[in-house]
């Protein structure tokens, strides 16, 4: 591990290291808020479960499990009845219920010795089993791209599978999420329209930030609001202009939910930038964050960091689901030409 104790406190990180892929960041020290219903933490499991979890092989995968004697996950949710994988995908897609939180590990996969075309999982913990939930893949592209799909066979149908997508400006500094409908220079503009124009779930945008000298990251994240019945509202620009982005940066995101990345103490004894995860995040990284409301600093909406060379957690409570809380996860993943 290349964050050093802190002496004061068990859980403290100094998150002056740099990480594996050689970008310094800020690591551990609370979330705080109100008590969740649904709350066990990766740290409570045994060593066995945890290193399943790197490794993860089963739908449901019991902490005492050998994961070297189960088959692939990705196997086992192929064979899933239509109606179970809708309502995996109902609740990958929904907003974590409020009062709630949902514990997962990303584990990244590379593919191939200097490739930057990895694949990622993420596992649910709940109720003392380790669940495959999302599966995303980098796609080759001249600018971050990946696609996102529920968990099932990698070697086809992936894009027709896909339930979001996640794609970067040039200079890494903004990223729409979206879901698998029509671009809007394709979609048609009649009336039902037989393939409506795709759905912006989630715009991020990182402040420009040449050579770090402006400190620690600073990310924005925009989303739409959520309505009563719990479901987010529809946004499928057809211009521009209307996009998420844009609104945000006209100034006309007034009916949007505008949130940002808490921003990290400095700390004297260290010297260094940091935050407290609670204990789940051990590695210090510039990927590591936490998303909050400026009118909340305490309700930790999602909170993501390394935990090992290629694992994470993430951590998601509400307006967001567990499928815009891994795009946004992602596009901490990219190297950004403007912010480092």
């Amino acid at each position: 591990m290349q964050a050093q104790q802190l002496t004061r406190e068990p859980s403290a990180l100094s998150v002056t290291a740099e990480d594996s892929d050689m970008d310094a960041g800020f690591s551990d020290m609370d979330a705080g808020g109100p008590a969740l219903i649904r709350d066990m933490s990766v740290d409570q499991l045994d060593e066995g479960a945890r290193e399943a979890m790197v490794s993860p092989s089963s739908t449901e995968l019991p902490l005492d499990a050998e994961p070297m004697d189960l088959p692939r996950a990705s196997q086992l949710m192929a064979t899933q009845s239509a109606e179970a994988r809708e309502e995996q995908l109902s609740f990958v897609t929904r907003p974590v219920p409020l009062g709630t939180r949902q514990l997962c590990r990303i584990v990244r996969r590379r593919e191939g010795v200097g490739s930057t075309h990895h694949t990622y999982e993420v596992f649910l913990e709940e109720n003392n089993n380790v669940v495959p939930l999302l599966f995303a893949r980098k796609m080759r592209s001249q600018t971050a791209s990946y696609i996102v799909t529920l968990p099932g066979p990698r070697d086809r149908g992936l894009k027709e599978r896909t339930i979001a997508r996640v794609r970067s400006n040039f200079l890494g500094t903004g990223f729409t999420i979206y879901d698998n409908g029509l671009p809007p220079s394709k979609a048609p503009r009649s009336v039902p329209a037989p393939q409506p124009p795709r759905r912006e779930l989630a715009a991020v945008m990182y402040q420009p930030n040449f050579l770090g000298h402006k400190g620690p990251r600073k990310m924005t994240i925009i989303i739409p609001p959520v309505k009563n019945d719990g479901v987010p509202v529809e946004v499928r620009p057809l211009e521009e202009k209307d996009t998420l982005i844009e609104r945000h940066r006209t100034s006309n995101d007034h009916d949007l939910i505008v949130m940002h990345n808490k921003a990290p103490n400095w700390s004297e004894e260290t010297q260094s930038f940091v935050l407290d995860f609670n204990q789940r995040v051990t590695i210090a990284s510039v990927k590591n964050f936490q998303i909050v409301h400026d009118h909340d600093l305490d309700h930790i909406c999602i909170q993501f960091g390394r935990i090992a060379e290629d694992t994470f957690t993430m951590d998601v409570q509400y307006p967001f689901s567990p499928t815009v809380a891994f795009c946004v996860a992602l596009t901490s993943f990219d190297a950004k030409l403007a912010c480092e």
